[in-house]
This record gives structure tokens, C-alpha cells and sequence, in this order.
């Protein structure tokens, strides 16, 4: 997972290089531009071990290139790291870093806005609308993934815990078939028993003196 993370990370900081150092006119210092857009990328390495870090590197990134240069970033150069960093803080952190790390975004989304001169136009709006609503769907979409990742974990553990019990009672059962038989003889037992019905049905026939007394342990 570690080494998926790092490749990840590494394709968007060479997408976000080479957009910012000639294949694309982005606005502002293109040296600007490819160190804060490769900090942004590069935080998805730590997308699943610190969650909550990287998408504060990625927040960070695309908030200080839009304060900066006053020309914010458009595209999967922005909303690939953005989307990712979304969906992970959600997925892999505590619940609260899940929430602080949709802050993070959601400021970084208004200081990518404010500084955007052409966002007053309606066109422009819609789209920084649809933004917020993709930003909220891939987080939420983590928090699905969580929950779903935390009962398959339950389950696992109610079922071994079942096996653990079935087991000990399986193994309990075969120690007590390899103990040896303790009391009275077989014989012994048989002739005690006699005894005891003999002494019961000579006492239902009144012979009291006659009947042989039959206490606990005989019947034992």
C-alpha cells in the first residue's frame, strides 16, 4: 500500500512539474508554481499512514499558489491531489481527523476562490459550485468506505472469537474423554444397584428388617 501511495504522489508531481515549467501557462513564477504544486502532490505519499498531514500538505500547496500568484490552479492539477486528499483523510483517519481535515480543504477552496479574478462571473460560480459538491462527495465517499472497512473488521472478530470458543470446548471435551473413570467398579456398581431395587420393593411390601438400606453413595 505504501509503495501504491508513493507512486501516486510521484505521478502527480511530475504531472504538476510539467505543467508548471512550460507545457502550460498557469500565471504566476513557474518556479512558484512547480515547488508548491509538487508539495501538494507529494503530500499523497502519507495519504494512508497520516492522513490528516497530508491533506494539510495538499490544502496548504494549492492555497499558498493561489495567495501568491493570484492566479489559482484549474484542473486534475488541482482537483487530482484535492479529491484524493479528500476521500483519505475520510477513509483511513479518526473520525475527528476526518472533519479537520475537511476544513483544511473547504479554506483552501475559499482562498483558491478569492483570489480567482474571473469568480464573480456566472459561468465561474457554477463551477466553483460544482467543486464544493465533488470535494463533499469524495469525503463522504471515505466515510463509507471506513465504516464498511470497520464492520468486515467486527465480523472477522466475532467469528474468531466463535472459533477460539468451539475450539476450547472441542479441546475440554477430549480431556475429559482421557480421564480415567473414577468411583465405584463396574461390577461393584451392578451388584449395589441390585441391592437398592431389592431393598426398595421389599420396603413397598412392608419386610423393613429384610431390606438392605441403600444411602448415597451406594447409588452413587
Amino acid at each position: 500500500m505504501a509503495r501504491r501511495d508513493r507512486l501516486i504522489a510521484l505521478v502527480f508531481a511530475l504531472y504538476a512539474l510539467g505543467q508548471s515549467l512550460g507545457v502550460r501557462d498557469i500565471g504566476g513564477p513557474p518556479v512558484v508554481n512547480a515547488l508548491l504544486f509538487t508539495v501538494a502532490a507529494a503530500s499523497l505519499a502519507w495519504r494512508r499512514t497520516n492522513p490528516l498531514a497530508s491533506v494539510a500538505g495538499v490544502s496548504g500547496g494549492l492555497a499558498l499558489q493561489a495567495a501568491l500568484t493570484d492566479h489559482p490552479p484549474e484542473g486534475l492539477i488541482a482537483s487530482g491531489p484535492g479529491l484524493i486528499g479528500a476521500f483519505s483523510v475520510a477513509a483511513h483517519g479518526t473520525r475527528r481527523q476526518a472533519l479537520a481535515g475537511l476544513a483544511l480543504l473547504a479554506a483552501a477552496i475559499v482562498v483558491m476562490t478569492l483570489h480567482d479574478p474571473q469568480i464573480w462571473s456566472a459561468r465561474d460560480v457554477d463551477d466553483a459550485s460544482w467543486w464544493w459538491l465533488v470535494l463533499l462527495i469524495s469525503w463522504l465517499g471515505g466515510l463509507y468506505v471506513d465504516r464498511r472497512r470497520h464492520t468486515r473488521e467486527l465480523l472477522a472478530a466475532t467469528e474468531q472469537l466463535k472459533a477460539d470458543r468451539d475450539d476450547a470446548v472441542q479441546r475440554e471435551r477430549e480431556r475429559m474423554a482421557r480421564l480415567p473413570r473414577r468411583g465405584v467398579p463396574r461390577r461393584k456398581r451392578h451388584r449395589i444397584a441390585g441391592r437398592c431395587r431389592t431393598g426398595v420393593a421389599g420396603r413397598r411390601s412392608g419386610a423393613h428388617a429384610r431390606a438392605p438400606r441403600c444411602d448415597r453413595a451406594d447409588r452413587a
